[in-house]
């Protein structure tokens, strides 16, 4: 009787980690399956700038989405230059802006946190 008490707990313990397990492994799925097209949106924008612009070193990525979603690159060319890459996947437009013409991201970053203080 005891072992049959002591078999059953070993069973039921044995199936919640087995479906802890399962859900662990189902969560990874998902969450890699919602980001694959993020990185790959990421890797064609990379391959874009690196060869139709001068830059060469990636710093930073952006991708925004209110409506029509674009995809951004901060980067440097081989002399050190700092340059934004912008690319319109919908529209297949690009442009590139020259980071010395612009606002830095800290400037605006700063801006933003002295009018939304909360």
């Amino acid at each position: 009787m005891l072992q049959d008490d002591t078999r059953q707990t070993i069973k039921f313990v044995s199936w919640v980690i087995g479906l802890i397990i399962v859900a662990f492994l189902a969560s990874i799925a998902i969450f890699y399956y919602a980001g694959s097209r993020s990185r790959g949106n990421d890797q064609k924008v990379t391959q874009l700038a690196t060869s139709k612009t001068p830059i060469r070193k990636i710093q930073n990525y952006y991708h925004l989405d209110r409506g029509t979603s674009s995809y951004a690159i901060a980067g440097t060319n081989n002399k050190g230059k700092q340059y934004y890459f912008i690319y319109l996947p919908n529209s297949k437009k690009a442009y590139l802006y020259p980071a010395a013409k612009g606002i830095t991201e800290s400037k605006i970053k700063n801006k933003f946190k002295s009018i939304h203080t909360d």
